[in-house]
């Protein structure tokens, strides 16, 4: 678990860039997973993709192909686990690099979208997510480019749809 300013986010830190045996990813989450469907608690699958001492434990230097397979297989180990909610990336910048506007894991996808670029400073975001968000368990924020949380405001219009309204003096 990693404590953030609104409270407590679940991931396992799975710090390796395979799925299989008895060191990879699915062997490794294995009993959190478990435990997490005991606990009711949805959980993100945390990797890594910075430069790190052991080769092993880091997606740096993969490319987003290899990545993917890596992902879908961890995917369809845990997809019919109700605790599994996807991926976690450790250094966001760090994933950049591979240059893929979407990552696309087959029909029950998640995708990571590239920055967006020449949009308006009043632009509204709406985003669709394909499970629940619980607002008690979520802290959703904007950063600006400096990464000072901006002042937005946010606001759910189903359980799964999230609007955000630029601030006043724009983005």
């Amino acid at each position: 678990m990693v404590n953030s300013a609104s409270g407590w986010r679940h991931d396992i830190l799975a710090y390796r860039n395979f799925s299989e045996g008895n060191n990879g990813i699915n062997k490794l989450i294995e009993k959190e997973m478990a435990y997490a469907d005991q606990l009711n608690r949805k959980v993100e699958v945390a990797i890594e993709t910075k430069k790190t001492e052991l080769d092993y434990l880091s997606f740096y230097g993969f490319t987003q192909k290899d990545m993917d397979q890596v992902f879908a297989e961890v995917s369809t180990q845990y997809e019919s686990y109700p605790s599994f909610n996807g991926f976690a990336v450790h250094r966001f910048e760090s994933w950049r690099p591979f240059g893929s506007s979407t990552v696309n894991l087959e029909e029950k996808a998640w995708k990571l979208y590239k920055a967006k670029e020449n949009v308006n400073t009043d632009h509204n975001w709406t985003m669709q997510f394909n499970t629940a968000i619980v607002p008690k368990y979520t802290n959703i924020y904007v950063k600006n480019s400096e990464g000072s949380v901006v002042d937005t405001r946010v606001k759910l219009s189903s359980e799964n749809v999230l609007h955000v309204e630029s601030p006043v003096e724009g983005y």
